[in-house]
This record gives C-alpha cells, structure tokens and sequence, in this order.
C-alpha cells in the first residue's frame, strides 16, 4: 500500500483488527525526520556535499566497556579513557561533520559511558553540546522464513547523522554517494 500522506498512514496505524480482508497492515511509524519532510513537502537530499568523520574500533575492543583503542579519522589512538575521549571531542570540535560513520553503533553509548566514568562533563558528539545521543530502538533477535537474525541496537546524535557500518548493507556495498541517491528516490532522509 502506497501513502502518500501522514494522514492515510495514521489512518492506517488506527486498524485494530489484522488481516482486514486482504489487507495486511504494518507497523507504519515514520522517523520524527521523515515525518517532517512528509509534512512539510521537503526534500531530504542535501543541497551540498557532506562532510563525515569516521569512528572506528579494533574488533577485539568491542566487548569492552571502556576502549583501549580506537582510530579517529583513520588515527589509531590508544591511551586512557581521558585521552581517547579527547581525541574523539577534537574532530568534530575541528570539522563539525554532518556524517558520523561508525564501525559498529555501539560506540556512540560506550563513549558516553566512558565520559561518564571518567567524569568528563563536556563529552559530547552532538552539534549542541548539552544534549546527549539518544537510543532509538533496543537491540533485539527475530525470527522468519526460518532463519534467526540479530538487529543491532540504533542511536541518534542530534545534528549528524549516524551510519553504522556493522548493520549498514548498502553504504558498504556502495558509499555515501549511494545512500544519497538512495535518499533522493525514496525521499527518506540519511
């Protein structure tokens, strides 16, 4: 089913009873930022070039709670928890990029976590600095067609989009320059 409005999809949301004939309905909740440019007529596709940064740990650091590790715009950086915390703040303090592109998501609560601990107050991966990231959606295990698959848990950092390159198909099959064109045909923004 095809909708062109916000209306028709919460007019859809509201049917209680599933199948209704041959009708299947869906969970149709949208992004607060696709919902915008929904409701507002507004193109998603950037009007210039984004800049990204890209945050990366060693596959062995991903169980730990605290980094040892992590590379920062292709600079591996090691040292305490203050060091790496401070090499992370400096580039978007220096580039403000509009894309963070992580090797897995969960770098962005265990970064926070570390701030926190090492009771580092100004952390932050945000365009607006007191406001932290937010989590999405949970991490979970489903089921169908008789295979079991893993969806990792998804973020938001206010001002910058996320991509996170575990659970990202598409970028790493293509690129930014992709997604873009992705988000230019289904009007779905980054």
């Amino acid at each position: 089913m095809r909708v062109p409005r916000v209306q028709g999809a919460r007019q859809a949301r509201q049917l209680s009873a599933y199948p209704v004939g041959d009708l299947a309905c869906f969970n149709v909740d949208f992004s607060r930022e696709f919902r915008y440019c929904l409701e507002i007529g507004a193109d998603p596709t950037p009007a210039s070039e984004l800049s990204t940064l890209r945050l990366s740990v060693p596959v062995t650091e991903t169980s730990n709670d605290v980094y040892g590790e992590l590379s920062v715009a292709g600079d591996a950086v090691t040292g305490s928890p203050t060091d790496i915390l401070t090499a992370v703040q400096e580039a978007p303090d220096a580039h403000d990029p509009d894309v963070i592109v992580c090797s897995t998501s969960e770098i962005v609560p265990t970064l926070h976590e570390m701030a926190t601990d090492a009771d580092v107050d100004d952390f932050s991966l945000s365009r607006w600095p007191d406001v932290d990231y937010q989590q999405l959606a949970s991490r979970s295990t489903y089921s169908g067609y008789g295979r079991v698959g893993h969806s990792p848990a998804r973020y938001n950092v206010h001002g910058r989009a996320i991509i996170d390159e575990s659970n990202a198909f598409f970028y790493g099959e293509t690129n930014l320059d992709g997604v873009l064109d992705l988000v230019s045909r289904s009007n779905k923004p980054v």
